[in-house]
């Protein structure tokens, strides 16, 4: 059993499935769509999609041949009914539900719809969700309605005059350019709080080669800036004009999602949260 249904999960159950050709392997994931590659989602659907590719994830590359972000097609996967029953095992996937309790002893998970499922051996693969800004999190209800997380921002590009990407890393620097690529008539201001576009990854001069490059395509970069206290379609950034805007997308990084393993009884300690946002629980229990 897979508890996660990720880019983590899936491979995951091809090396389970190679050394054990016979394994049953279900994976649960919150998700109602395939496990997905993820960095298209910043990149190749914006260059390369049309109207459509926010629905269907599909993108044509280089070589004019449509492409999607899936890594397998439906048909790869066994239907969880028919997996218990399948001669040779197979790769099974429960989209759109959440385990919210594993009981090691018993060996079973407890799904959010009350459903219990029973497995043998059991793998957390559930990954990180992303941060979220206390400073946005107190704006006003019609005002969150306007704070995105990437999902649905397509649709929200092209009835909106002015985005706000809040964020400079990878994530945030990528839509920043690729929402002005596809949208040139959208005003893109990009609230880096370190001196430059990956500051974290790259040495001083290259990052602030990244923001004046980002800048040249139009982007405006404020740098050295956090968001303040929100209102309606308002970001007040400290020491730095305010910024207004129509939406505010936020990309500031991923944090561990352990809710899982807290609510099974599980140690989460704080020391390794780096390697659990990566690399999830590698937790062997007694009872596995």
């Amino acid at each position: 059993l897979l508890v996660g249904a990720g880019t983590a999960a899936y491979y995951a159950s091809l090396a389970i499935r190679a050394r054990h050709a016979d394994a049953k392997v279900l994976m649960i994931g919150e998700e109602e769509h395939l496990p997905y590659n993820r960095p298209p989602l910043s990149k190749e659907l914006w260059w390369y999609g049309d109207d459509s590719s926010s629905k269907n994830l599909q993108y044509e590359g280089l070589n004019g041949k449509k492409r999607d972000i899936f890594f397998e097609a439906e048909g790869f996967f066994v239907l969880p009914s028919e997996l218990p029953q399948a001669a040779h095992g197979g790769v099974s996937l429960l989209k759109g539900h959440r385990v919210k309790k594993l009981s090691p002893d018993d060996k079973k998970v407890y799904l959010d719809d009350g459903t219990c499922i029973a497995f043998d051996k059991c793998l957390i693969a559930t990954g990180g969700r992303p941060k979220v800004l206390p400073s946005l999190n107190e704006a006003p209800e019609d005002a969150k309605e306007r704070i995105l997380y990437l999902r649905g921002l397509d649709s929200v590009c092209k009835s909106s005059n002015s985005v706000a990407v809040v964020g400079g890393g990878f994530l945030g620097s990528e839509l920043a350019y690729s929402i002005r690529r596809r949208y040139k008539d959208v005003q893109v201001t990009q609230i880096v709080a370190e001196e430059g576009n990956l500051n974290g990854v790259l040495p001083k001069f290259l990052s602030t080669k990244a923001s004046e490059a980002l800048r040249a395509f139009g982007v405006d970069v404020r740098t050295n800036s956090k968001v303040g206290p929100s209102y309606l379609w308002y970001a007040n950034v400290e020491q730095s004009k305010p910024v207004i805007c129509d939406c505010i997308v936020v990309a500031v990084g991923i944090e561990p999602n352990t809710s899982v393993a807290e609510a099974s009884g599980f140690e989460v300690c704080s020391l390794f949260l780096f390697f659990f946002a990566y690399c999830s629980l590698c937790i062997v229990h007694p009872s596995a």
